[in-house]
């Protein structure tokens, strides 16, 4: 009985043990109970002002058409940033989050210009330009169609987007341009749930994410490759 009593005991003792090395293993002296932080923005990105493709006037001279001047307003010379913060935190376990708290922001102008607007009702127009060839323009379904012809052949044919109900809109001159507006997007925010291990100097975050990280020697910042350096709080 008394043996059985010791084996008992021993048992009990090996189990407290081993709790106690579980609870060791998921702490990390460096790590538990920790923050970490980094104020970023991101590179501005600029938007260019795409003008829009107009056929040459040698081209639409030759065809027949009806002209109007209207004002309209386009967006101009916009620019975007993102600007946020990270907050990475670890419990006193092996799960941590990753928290990304952002905001876009954004310059623009609004540009008031006097438009020439020119209608160019469905037609066919054809030249003979000598030695055998032919020009055929043909204007249908927003398109205009060029072809020439050595004879009855085809020897090229090309076909370009006129613009919507055959219109095409020239920028005659700039009536007015807005002194710079802000853009101010909603605030959002994204958290990310991962388990990580320490290897020395290395931290290694999986889960939502997969981050590889190096702390320096006062353990005073880590070093991410995707998302840069974090500074503790």
């Amino acid at each position: 009985m008394k043996k059985t009593k010791n084996i008992l005991l021993a048992s009990i003792g090996l189990a407290l043990l081993s709790c106690s090395n579980d609870d060791e293993s998921v702490y990390d002296n460096v790590l538990s109970n920790t923050s970490w932080h980094q104020i970023y923005t991101d590179v501005p990105t600029s938007t260019i002002d795409e003008e829009q493709f107009v056929p040459p006037q040698d081209i639409l001279g030759r065809l027949q058409s009806e002209s109007r001047t209207e004002q309209e307003t386009d967006t101009i010379n916009k620019s975007f940033a993102k600007t946020g913060e990270y907050l990475l935190s670890f419990g006193t376990d092996e799960n941590c989050q990753l928290k990304d708290v952002h905001r876009i922001k954004g310059t623009y102008q609004l540009a008031t210009y006097e438009v020439k607007i020119s209608h160019y009702p469905n037609q066919t127009y054809r030249e003979d330009v000598g030695n055998g060839y032919t020009t055929e323009i043909t204007v249908k379904d927003d398109s205009l169609t060029l072809r020439q012809f050595y004879g009855d052949n085809i020897v090229r044919a090309d076909t370009i987007y006129l613009g919507e109900n055959n219109e095409v809109r020239t920028k005659v001159r700039t009536l007015n341009v807005s002194e710079p507006l802000e853009y101010d997007f909603e605030e959002k925010s994204e958290t990310y749930h991962m388990t990580y291990v320490r290897t020395g100097n290395k931290v290694e975050l999986s889960g939502d994410k997969h981050l590889i990280g190096f702390i320096n020697a006062d353990y005073s910042k880590i070093d991410f490759d995707e998302i840069g350096s974090l500074g503790r709080e």
